[in-house]
C-alpha cells in the first residue's frame, strides 16, 4: 500500500488528449510510485495540459506536464520550486508511467526540503493545535468520510495539523479548508506549545529520507520496461 498522496489537475487538455490520458492514466496510476489525486487546479501539485500552453501560469504548482509536440516558451522552462515534463501525442502506458513517477519524486524532493526547513525552525517556533468545542453540521463539499472522522478527532483532544493529517487521511490542503471552515463558525479553540524535539534529531531523520529519494531517482533515471512487461 502506498503512503504518499500527490495531487493532479488535467482539466486544461483539450477533449481527445483527455480522453486518452484518462484512459491510460487509470492504468499507469495503479503502477506509480505516489497514489494521484484529482484536485482543483489552484490545489493541484501536478498540472497537466497542451503543449500550447506552454506560457500559461501554474502558480502554486511544483510541476506541470505538457502533453503534446514540444513549443518553445517565452517563459522560463523552470525554476528552483518547480519542473516542467513533455508527453508526445501518442504517448503510451510506459511513458505515461514514467513521467508520473519523475514528477513524482520531484515533490518528493521538495517536501523533503520543506520538512528541513519546518524542522530546523521547531526548537524556536511555535506549534498549533486545534481542538472541535461542539459538533456542527458542514457543506456536502465537507462531508465526505475523511472530513467526518477528522472532525471526529478533534473532538477528542487536540491535535496539530500533520496529526490530523495523519490520523483522518485528509490532505494537508482538505485539512486547511476543513480548519478554515471550523474556524468560520467560531467552533475551534487553537492552542500553541513549544516543540521540544532537538533540531539535529529532525535533521537526521530527514536525512535518512534524503537518502531513499535519492536512490528512487537513481532507479528512475536508469529507465524502466514499458507498463505491460511490468
Amino acid at each position: 500500500m502506498r503512503s504518499h498522496t500527490a495531487t493532479f489537475n488535467a482539466a486544461l487538455l483539450s477533449p481527445a488528449v483527455r480522453e486518452r490520458f484518462q484512459t491510460l492514466f487509470s492504468v499507469a496510476e495503479r503502477k506509480s510510485v505516489l497514489a494521484w489525486q484529482e484536485a482543483p487546479l489552484p490545489r493541484a501539485e501536478v498540472v497537466i495540459c497542451d503543449s500550447d500552453l506552454q506560457d500559461l501560469s501554474t502558480e502554486g504548482s511544483s510541476c506541470t506536464v505538457f502533453v503534446g509536440a514540444a513549443v518553445a516558451p517565452t517563459q522560463p522552462a523552470a525554476t528552483n520550486a518547480t519542473r516542467r515534463f513533455q508527453l508526445m501525442p501518442d504517448f503510451t502506458v510506459g511513458q505515461l508511467l514514467d513521467t508520473l513517477d519523475r514528477a513524482a519524486v520531484w515533490l518528493l524532493e521538495v517536501r523533503s526540503q520543506k520538512h528541513v526547513q519546518q524542522r530546523a525552525q521547531e526548537v524556536e517556533l511555535p506549534s498549533s493545535s486545534y481542538q472541535l468545542r461542539r459538533w456542527v453540521t458542514l457543506s456536502a463539499d465537507l462531508s465526505a468520510p475523511g472530513y467526518v472522522r477528522a472532525m471526529a478527532l478533534l473532538t477528542r483532544e487536540p491535535m496539530s495539523m500533520e496529526r490530523l493529517c495523519n490520523h483522518s487521511g485528509l490532505l494537508s490542503w482538505q485539512a486547511h479548508d476543513l480548519l478554515t471552515e471550523l474556524k468560520r463558525l467560531d467552533v475551534l479553540s487553537l492552542t500553541s506549545a513549544a516543540i521540544r524535539r532537538p533540531a539535529s534529531q529532525a535533521a537526521s531523520s530527514t536525512d535518512r529520507r534524503g537518502g531513499f529519494f535519492s536512490k528512487l531517482s537513481r532507479w528512475l533515471r536508469q529507465g524502466r520496461p514499458e507498463a505491460g512487461g511490468r
